[in-house]
């Protein structure tokens, strides 16, 4: 796990990214593509469940090389408006890579260039 974080943003909350690498679970699909996308719903739907509803949730190819998928999602904790945007990709070892970019929503168009730059950092092997 890698985890960095900036000094407090608006509202005192500091911007972080997050990246995991965690094992599909069994039962997913063998196509490469089948198996994020499985994975990928899952994850949109455990998110559902477990965060404070309203929860607004965007899923997407990436734009980024590879096989990728993005759930950008918004929601409230604790009052604040929060703003997460969730890359899952593929590794060659069969896991999936989940890279985490939070930020307050009103900082997150001035940190998300930065949160895309560090992910396009990451080879996985």
């Amino acid at each position: 796990m890698l985890v960095l974080s900036a000094g407090p943003g608006t509202l005192g909350v500091a911007p972080s990214f997050v990246v995991t690498r965690e094992i599909a679970p069994s039962g997913l699909p063998t196509d490469r593509t089948e198996r994020l996308d499985v994975f990928a719903d899952r994850q949109a739907e455990q998110i559902r469940d477990t965060l404070p509803a309203p929860v607004e949730l965007q899923r997407h190819r990436a734009d980024i090389p590879g096989s990728a998928l993005e759930l950008r999602l918004d929601w409230i904790s604790n009052g604040i408006p929060i703003r997460q945007w969730i890359t899952d990709a593929n590794a060659p070892d069969g896991s999936v890579m989940i890279a985490t970019g939070t930020a307050v929503r009103a900082d997150y168009d001035m940190v998300e260039p930065v949160f895309r730059a560090m992910l396009q950092t990451f080879h996985l092997t």
